[in-house]
């Protein structure tokens, strides 16, 4: 409602306004002052629309208050009103940017006038306003969106964005969240979600969704990270009791940023880490205190690593088998290294064996490997890469045709676009772990697998979008999203604007 300020020493004068006022039934919340400085006082602490004052007051008189107000306020609309009527108290309010003038007593119909006239004024004001607020959240929204997808921004808008996080008084730094679901939770539950996240974290919250499985969380309130990783916690706890199926998510928590160039830095950081990690849980991880590179790196392990995949791209099999052997005794000696390490280097010398092979079924050498990723305990690995390696030195000079999983995935996707495609359906396609097809993808194209989808079904939409005779109803369902709303959110926030908007252009 708009907050009009009656300003008069006499209370007969502001009760008799406000009698006009609720007779007249004008959307109007009334606020009164005796004096100048009593309006200044309402003023700093009210958002003030309109004020009517008296000429003649003590302490202030009304103009004295209209000429600062109006400097402090440029938006306020400023009546004056007095029982005298030379025309230099006229001519002063109208210096004082008053936007008209009523004398005492007040004739009822020149009231109704000047009351409907900035009434009028004051709504179409706050509407321009809303529309304003609205393009811009849409704007930072989408820059946002492109910049934490990886997409180009420029440097205008890097700068604009810097100044929309941290240039308020009450945001001047904020932590990210990563959240990444195992199936595309997003595109049907993505309410329940927000209800969670503001519920346990509070409403000065930046939310942007950037696939059907992946969001981030922009927090501005939280220096406590220990107080934020309980918080997230019982969301994950909630998950856990309420889920009928298993919905798998992990948080990342980043450092604090000040700036748009740290916040350029965490994203990266949790970029980095994403990369390492090749299972869901549930679970919440702190950059702060995730694996440090002492946790990923061992000097011996590492020299052994490459010796060995030396020997594998000379074929010299000897030394493949000794310093096989070499490196899981020292990685038993080691038990402390971190699981991932070992898993990411084991990986890539059974990669690189299996690249000088040109017998060995890809579809064995892959299913027999993720084991790799299954399992937690480090001598359970080691057996199985063993085993791997030397089935693969034992049928290293024997034909068959490479089998390319990523490439068999690739056009499962192209297929079957049409439909909700998840993590689980390719895992299934193809007969892997869901953890393992992840990992294999991203190693091999760059991108995630939802990365992936999602380009492929935003081209499908563009390219459906050109031709008039679908609806845009019809082309969210043809690309696998029956929420025609999360379709629409999901397509501005991949191009930039709505896909009516993008038809018309």
């Amino acid at each position: 409602m708009i907050k009009i300020l009656l300003v008069d020493d006499e209370r007969e004068e502001r009760e008799g306004i406000s009698f006009l006022i609720r007779k007249y039934e004008y959307p109007l919340s009334i606020l009164q002052a005796a004096n100048g400085e009593e309006a200044k006082r309402i003023l700093e602490a009210e958002s003030v629309s309109i004020m009517m004052t008296d000429v003649k007051m003590p302490i202030m008189d009304g103009l004295e208050l209209a000429a600062l107000a109006s400097r402090q306020y440029p938006a306020l609309k400023i009546i004056i009103f007095s029982a005298y009527s030379e025309f230099d108290y006229a001519k002063k309010a109208m210096e004082a940017n008053a936007v008209d003038y009523l004398l005492k007593p007040i004739e009822v119909e020149e009231f109704q006038r000047v009351m409907q006239k900035v009434i009028l004024s004051v709504s179409e004001a706050q509407k321009l306003e809303i529309l304003t607020q609205k393009t811009e959240i849409r704007n930072r929204k989408n820059v946002l969106y492109r910049l934490l997808s990886g997409s180009t921004i420029t440097e205008t808008e890097l700068s604009n964005l810097e100044t929309n996080l941290f240039g308020n008084e009450k945001r001047k730094q904020c932590r990210l969240v990563h959240v990444e679901f195992l199936n595309n939770f997003f595109e049907n539950k993505e309410k329940v979600f927000l209800n969670y996240v503001t519920m346990y974290l509070g409403n000065q919250i930046e939310y942007v969704n950037l696939y059907p499985n992946e969001a981030y969380l922009i927090l501005f309130h939280y220096d406590d990270s220990e107080l934020l990783k309980k918080q997230l916690k019982k969301i994950v706890r909630d998950f856990k009791i309420s889920s009928t199926e298993p919905e798998e998510v992990m948080f990342i928590v980043s450092k604090v940023a000040g700036n748009m160039q740290e916040f350029r830095e965490q994203t990266l950081s949790i970029e980095q880490f994403r990369e390492q990690v090749m299972q869901y849980a549930y679970q919440v991880v702190e950059l702060d205190n995730a694996y440090t590179i002492a946790d990923h790196y061992d000097f011996n392990i590492e020299r052994i690593g490459r010796t060995l995949i030396e020997a594998i791209s000379a074929a010299d099999y000897v030394t493949i088998r000794e310093q096989n052997k070499r490196l899981t005794e020292t990685i038993r000696a080691r038990q402390q290294v971190s699981r991932i390490y070992i898993q990411t280097l084991l990986y890539s010398i059974i990669k690189a064996l299996y690249d000088k092979s040109l017998q060995t079924s890809g579809d064995k050498i892959l299913t027999g490997a993720e084991i790799l990723f299954r399992v937690y305990d480090l001598d359970t690995v080691l057996h199985s890469y063993e085993e791997i390696i030397e089935n693969l030195l034992l049928d290293l000079q024997e034909e068959n045709e490479n089998s390319d999983v990523v490439q068999k995935i690739k056009k499962y996707i192209e297929q079957e676009s049409k439909k909700d495609i998840s993590l689980n359906d390719i895992a299934e396609y193809v007969h892997l772990s869901a953890a393992y097809v992840s990992y294999i993808f991203r190693n091999e194209t760059g991108k995630t697998l939802t990365q992936y989808i999602t380009d492929v079904k935003m081209q499908k939409a563009s390219r459906l979008l050109k031709d008039e005779r679908y609806k845009i109803g019809e082309i969210g369902k043809a690309c696998g999203y029956e929420n025609q709303s999360y379709f629409n959110r999901l397509f501005k926030n991949y191009y930039g604007v709505t896909p009516k908007e993008y038809r018309k252009s």
